[in-house]
């Protein structure tokens, strides 16, 4: 099960910090879509916290008003999750309002969070979104990487105690650094998903109309300018790409992403100094991520070059020992070595990895005077 919320789109790992001028205003108001003149693509505002008569018929049958604050978030918790009541799966490509994730009964963490916020408010408790920004890890989707943080929702009970209602209790060990933000910024949040998922399904003019609306409620998001970059590159838009990962860097000095997906646009331009200063600065890096040898690792084995296969995933595996993929790629390598007996141990490494893994349930946490209940 997967970590899901702000999907970042970026084509290269990277890592360290340098500040930019900020790009040509102009230049921005075209990726903005804010000339008066010519159309541009634009997406309909929807509240994603909206219900429908028909939940808030359900959450008035089923949770009364009076009852203290603990016992409506536990039935609320219930409810979303229990086979008795709605059972939410977990869908990690899968972004969604409220309504849409009732009615579909699936949906990833944002999704789900929006369905329970909308809920909780409903029912008069008081509701949250709870952005995870600690230890961001990477997953690979074909042959874009995406950076995957996590959302949850936080809120005060009536005596005091704050709650953590969390999709994926799994990742309890992860939560460091925590941050509650507002509704808008989950809301641009959810477009920058909805872009996110355009560009994986090569749908680029309407991932550009999904970040221009993520950018129109949160413009200082430095992450979305980063996904729009990767838009306006795939759309052969070089100027704006670059005007776009620039920004992100102007408004985020340590936005790794952007400076090497900003070095690759020097490199194409044939500006090999500035391609070379960006690029300098993130090479150190990236061999430190897991996903990104494990990158090289499977590009290696395209060619059946198998002792560098062998090299790049045992790094990987050092930098992260429970990736069921790594020990299934190993096993490739060992049998195009001929060696069976390596191959059978790393498959069994992968299955009780995957045997030791979770499905998705939530999880309720109450924290009293700074210690943690689990319930």
């Amino acid at each position: 099960m997967k970590k899901f919320s702000s999907l970042i789109l970026t084509l290269f790992l990277t890592g360290c910090a340098v500040l930019v001028e900020q790009p040509d205003p102009g230049l921005l108001a075209e990726i903005l879509g804010n000339q008066s003149n010519g159309a541009v693509s634009t997406v309909q505002p929807v509240d994603v916290l909206a219900m429908s008569d028909e939940l808030k018929t359900f959450v008035d049958a089923h949770i009364d008003r009076k009852w203290r604050s603990k016992k409506r978030l536990e039935k609320l918790r219930s409810i979303l999750f229990s086979p008795d009541f709605f059972a939410i799966e977990y869908q990690s490509g899968e972004t969604k309002t409220a309504i849409e994730t009732y009615q579909s009964r699936a949906g990833n963490c944002l999704s789900m969070t929006n369905l329970f916020i909308a809920m909780a408010r409903y029912s008069g408790l008081d509701a949250h979104y709870h952005l995870v920004t600690a230890r961001p890890e990477w997953d690979q989707s074909g042959n874009t990487l995406i950076w995957i943080q996590h959302i949850n929702s936080t809120g005060v009970l009536r005596n005091g105690d704050r709650y953590i209602l969390d999709f994926l209790p799994q990742l309890r060990a992860m939560r460091g650094e925590m941050e509650t933000v507002s509704d808008q910024y989950a809301q641009a949040i959810y477009y920058s998903n909805l872009g996110a998922e355009a560009i994986l399904n090569e749908q680029f003019e309407k991932a550009q109309g999904y970040l221009r609306t993520a950018l129109k409620v949160e413009p200082r998001m430095a992450n979305v300018w980063n996904n729009m970059g990767a838009t306006q590159n795939r759309l052969k838009r070089t100027d704006l790409a670059k005007a776009s990962f620039q920004q992100a860097i102007f408004l985020d000095a340590f936005n790794n992403t952007a400076m090497s997906n900003l070095s690759r646009v020097y490199f194409a331009e044939g500006n090999v100094e500035r391609g070379d200063f960006f690029a300098d600065r993130v090479a150190r890096y990236r061999n430190k991520n897991p996903y990104y040898r494990y990158a090289n690792a499977k590009s290696a084995l395209v060619v059946k070059d198998y002792a560098k296969a062998r090299k790049e995933l045992n790094a990987a595996i050092r930098l992260k020992k429970d990736e069921a993929e790594f020990f299934d790629a190993l096993a490739e390598v060992y049998g195009g070595l001929g060696d069976k007996e390596k191959q059978l141990i790393s498959l069994r490494l992968a299955k009780l990895i995957r045997e030791k893994s979770t499905t998705g349930r939530s999880s309720l946490e109450i924290y009293r005077s700074g210690n943690v209940v689990l319930q």
